[in-house]
């Protein structure tokens, strides 16, 4: 009875270990069926005293790991209005199924008045945001 019951551990640790060989696998993004939305994370940026916003003269987004540019186009949305976009879908693929994280760096007058650092990620369609927070008080 025992050399049964060793028979039946190795064949489920067996099986175990096949179930999750398969969930590490690639996915596939070709066959994908997307919405035609197009996503973006945006942050407000509020002065502390008044909360009115803060206008930044321009900001950059860097990944951190290596420090790479992936600051999304400047849309209608920021015109440095104080609203600003992190990521949008544009730039996709710096963001799928990975955790990303990102710093947001905003100037005035080519000075900084704000760092702050976002976790980012991206199925087969859209980015979305994992961590931070998207209201910033200066």
């Amino acid at each position: 009875m025992k050399k049964y019951y060793i028979l039946f551990l190795i064949i489920l640790s067996t099986l175990v270990l096949e179930c999750e060989s398969d969930s590490v696998q690639q996915i596939d993004c070709t066959n994908g069926i997307c919405t035609t939305e197009y996503r973006s994370i945006t942050i407000t940026i509020k002065h502390l005293t008044d909360s009115t916003l803060y206008h930044l003269t321009d900001y950059k987004v860097n990944r951190v790991s290596d420090n790479s540019d992936v600051t999304p186009n400047h849309d209608n949305l920021s015109g440095y209005s104080g609203y600003y976009s992190v990521a949008n879908d544009g730039k996709i693929n710096f963001y799928k199924f990975m955790n990303v994280e990102v710093e947001f760096t905003g100037y005035v007058n080519n000075s900084i008045v704000t760092q702050k650092r976002f976790i980012i990620t991206a199925d087969c369609c859209h980015i979305s945001l994992v961590e931070g927070n998207v209201s910033i008080f200066i």
